[in-house]
C-alpha cells in the first residue's frame, strides 16, 4: 500500500476472492473459512480441476453465507492459458465493483521420485513447472492487467521447502522457491500491492501423503510417516485460523515469507 492510502482491513469488505485448488484439502478449506469473513457483496471464483468437488466447495460456502455469488470454474491449471485465465475473470466480475480484488495461489502437486542428479526429461520438467509455476506467472498476469483501479492482494500458498533444501523434494524445493522469488520481484516492481507467502506447515494432505508412499529418500519418508504416528501434524484449523489473523492485522512485509511457526 502507498502511504498516501487509507490501510484497511482484508476481512468484511466487498471482495472479489480468485482460489486456485479449491476442491480440496487446503484450499477447500481456505474457501469455506475466508467466506466467513466476507460482505456479503462479495464474487468468490472457485478454480480447479474436479468440478464436483468444485460444487460441494460451493455448498459449503452457500450454508455459511447465502448471500455471496460463488462461481466455480473447472480448469487444467497444468495447461497454463493467457486468455483462458483472462476471459474466466472477466466473466465472473462481470464488471461489478468491488473494495478488494484478492488472489490466492493453492494449486500444487509434488513430484518425489526423482533426484537432484537426474531431473533430465525436458518433458517432466515443463509438465511440472506449468502448473507450480508457469501457470501462476500467467494468471497474476491477468488478474493484475484486469484489476488495476482497487487494492489488491495476492496469497502464495508456499512451504518451507521454498527457501530451504530437502533431501528427496528436488521438484517441490524449484517450484515452492521460483514462485516466492517470482513474487518477491513483482512486489519490488509493485509496491502497492499486498503480498504475502505463507507457509502452512505440515499438514495431513494428499500431498503429503504422497511423500510418505513414494519419495525416493528414505530418510525424508521416515520422518513424514513419524509425524503421522506421532501425531505431530499441524491441524488444517489451526494454520488457517493462524494466517485468517495475519491477513486481519497486516502485520507483514511485503512478499514476506511466514511460516506457521513463526512467531507474529
Amino acid at each position: 500500500m502507498s502511504e498516501k492510502q487509507e490501510i484497511k482491513p482484508f476481512w468484511h469488505r466487498s471482495t472479489f476472492l480468485i482460489i486456485t485448488g479449491a476442491s480440496q484439502g487446503i484450499g477447500k478449506n481456505l474457501a469455506i473459512d475466508f467466506s466467513r469473513l466476507l460482505d456479503s457483496k462479495s464474487t468468490l471464483l472457485l478454480i480447479a480441476r474436479s468440478l464436483p468437488n468444485l460444487e460441494h466447495t460451493k455448498e459449503k460456502i452457500l450454508e455459511i453465507n447465502s448471500a455471496l455469488d460463488v462461481k466455480i470454474q473447472s480448469a487444467d491449471l497444468s495447461k497454463p492459458d493467457s486468455e483462458f485465465y483472462s476471459n474466466i475473470l472477466t466473466s465472473a466480475h462481470a464488471e461489478r465493483h468491488y473494495e478488494l480484488y484478492f488472489l490466492v495461489h493453492n494449486a500444487a502437486n509434488i513430484l518425489v521420485d526423482i533426484p537432484a542428479c537426474k531431473i533430465d526429461d525436458i518433458n517432466i520438467l515443463n509438465e511440472y513447472m506449468s502448473l507450480n509455476l508457469y501457470s501462476v506467472i500467467m494468471l497474476t498476469s491477468a488478474f493484475l492487467n484486469l484489476f488495476k483501479k482497487e487494492e489488491r492482494c495476492i496469497l502464495n500458498i508456499t512451504s518451507l521447502a521454498g527457501i530451504q533444501p530437502m533431501k528427496g523434494l528436488a521438484m517441490y524445493c524449484i517450484g515452492k522457491a521460483s514462485r516466492e522469488m517470482y513474487f518477491k520481484v513483482l512486489a519490488e516492481e509493485n509496491p502497492s500491492l499486498n503480498i504475502l507467502n505463507y507457509a502452512p506447515g505440515p499438514i495431513e494432505t494428499d500431498m503429503f501423503l504422497e511423500i510418505t508412499k513414494k519419495c525416493w529418500n528414505e530418510e525424508i519418508k521416515s520422518q513424514m510417516k513419524n509425524c503421522l504416528k506421532n501425531k505431530s501434524m499441524v491441524q488444517m484449523k489451526d494454520t488457517i485460523e493462524k494466517l485468517i489473523n495475519i491477513l486481519g492485522r497486516r502485520c507483514f512485509q511485503n512478499a514476506a515469507h511466514i511460516d506457521y511457526f513463526d512467531d507474529v
